[in-house]
């Protein structure tokens, strides 16, 4: 789930993505979704890609997207008790201390020049925060 989650479904139903998601023909929804993940892409190719992918999926993922928005991500992370690596994008406003707000215990880690694909934007990044993290443990 996001740590930003909808408390309920009817609140995930009120906003604009949901709303394109179930309106739009699904193709033009998905791809219109999908591109707003890549604001600055630095590799267009790539982002055309992931896009095009996208819409070829099934239109059963908005069900799946829905149960994801909704999840009680605080409930969930509270059971946690296994060291936890945050990584966020460059590009989104959450902050470590919103992540330790869920999750309090939590490594913050941000990947320069990225959008919502991290592991296909910057995987070099990535996978150099994972081994840091991985080796202190």
């Amino acid at each position: 789930g996001a740590l930003d989650q909808y408390s309920t479904a009817r609140d995930v139903e009120r906003t604009d993505l949901w709303r394109t998601l179930t309106d739009a023909p699904y193709d033009d929804a998905i791809i219109e979704a999908y591109s707003q993940f890549f604001p600055d892409p630095r590799d267009t190719d790539l982002a055309t890609r992931v896009v095009r992918d996208a819409a070829r999926t099934p239109d059963s993922r908005i069900a799946s997207w829905r149960a994801t928005l909704t999840a009680n991500v605080t409930a969930l992370a509270n059971q946690l008790r296994q060291p936890v690596l945050y990584v966020n994008s460059s590009n989104n406003t959450r902050t470590a201390a919103d992540v330790r707000a869920v999750l309090p215990r939590a490594e913050f880690a941000q990947v320069a020049g990225s959008g919502h694909f991290i592991q296909l934007e910057a995987p070099d990044q990535l996978v150099a925060m994972i081994r840091r993290f991985v080796d202190r443990l």
